[in-house]
């Protein structure tokens, strides 16, 4: 759909091409960042004293 309204200024200035594939791969990849380095970030252990023998 091009009309616009729905024509933002990026689109207007590169001659109405689609530039959505390129925010929704930046947004994509920084949301999929944020949520494996969520995931795989490591528990702080404290350190573990054992009895002396």
């Amino acid at each position: 759909m091009s009309t616009p309204f729905f024509t933002g200024p990026v689109a207007k200035h590169l001659g109405g091409a689609d530039v959505t594939w390129i925010v929704g791969l930046l947004v994509g990849s920084g949301v999929y960042y944020a949520l494996m380095r969520a995931r795989t970030r490591v528990p702080h252990e404290s350190p573990r004293f054992t009895d002396p023998v």
